[in-house]
């Protein structure tokens, strides 16, 4: 027999602390590399800066006319970018909440936003198909990557700045040289839409969230899938590793909160205390606390344990 129990249950030291304000869906979140900030983006139009220490919010973000999908925090902390369905993307100070740059292109919505580790470019991902390359100093735009033939949902640079990761609604991902705009392998196997995509640290590794209710582990040199990882009952809407590598999170239409094993694919935790489709997680620089946020408007954080099943 086996028993899973531990996978189904809140564990009763973790119960999550409650960041509440929003009022509408919450559909990113993203720590200050410090893991003292907390930001987080959302369909009442405004993204927000919380102090994670107390739990309280710090700043909000106003400027954008319509839903803030992405967010991001450039390498140094100082600037947050967000991703709207105005079609614009903002530079914000992240000391003062004071909105630095506009940045107008794409003709549909921006759905992410992230910056290079060297925090000099900026990629956008939107509605209209492509995503875009900027100067994070200037807001000049570098590229437009053409390719994907549906709404471009997630991006990422891999830890080194060499690569950069799409992923669409056409249920490719995409691995391109951002210096040249070189696409370097499309990722073939998921049958539905793409959200949300991360690099491990390792930068071998990318994991993708999809509405196919799958994520895949895929080898970033190859472009071949290492792993599928199945249990999710709806679509998958993001991932995340853990920034010592050892775990990757996804959250999904299901309601759930889950932790994997970064190697072998096995999953290790699952919480459900959400009561709407969770869209956003973040995990803390430490590895130590997960933030999770979604359709019921709080965003949780809690202790990203990993209790082992009992094996047969």
């Amino acid at each position: 027999m086996i028993l899973l129990l531990a996978l189904s249950v809140l564990h009763a030291d973790d119960k999550p602390r409650l960041l509440e304000g929003h009022n509408d869906n919450v559909f990113a979140l993203a720590f200050a590399p410090d893991g003292a900030t907390l930001a987080s983006a959302s369909g009442d139009d405004t993204a927000r800066l919380w102090d994670v220490k107390t739990a309280k919010p710090r700043l909000d973000l106003r400027g954008h006319d319509a839903t803030v999908y992405g967010v991001a925090f450039s390498g140094d902390g100082k600037t947050v970018a967000t991703a709207g369905g105005d079609k614009t993307v903002r530079l914000w100070d992240a000391a003062t909440g004071k909105e630095q740059r506009v940045l107008k292109g794409h003709d549909e919505p921006v759905y992410d936003v992230a910056f290079a580790p060297d925090g000099r470019t900026l990629v956008s991902a939107s509605g209209d198909g492509t995503a875009r390359l900027w100067d994070a100093a200037s807001g000049r735009l570098r590229a437009t990557l053409k390719g994907h033939t549906r709404p471009v949902y997630g991006v990422a640079f891999s830890p080194d700045g060499a690569t950069l990761a799409t992923g669409a609604g056409d249920a490719t991902v995409r691995l391109w040289q951002p210096a040249t705009g070189r696409l370097r392998h499309t990722l073939r196997g998921h049958t539905s839409d793409v959200y949300r995509i991360a690099f491990a640290p390792d930068g071998k590794t990318l994991a993708t969230a999809s509405q196919d209710k799958t994520i895949r582990l895929w080898d970033t040199d190859s472009g071949e899938a290492k792993t599928v990882l199945k249990g999710h009952e709806d679509p998958v809407y993001a991932v995340t590793f853990a920034p010592d590598g050892k775990t990757l999170a996804s959250v999904g239409d299901d309601r759930t909160v889950r932790l994997w094993d970064a190697a072998t694919g096995r999953e290790l935790s699952r919480w459900k205390d959400h009561t709407e489709a969770v869209y956003a997680l973040a995990f803390a620089p430490d590895s130590h606390t997960l933030a999770s946020a979604g359709g019921d408007r709080v965003i949780r954080l809690r202790p990203a344990r990993s209790t082992l099943p009992v094996s047969p």
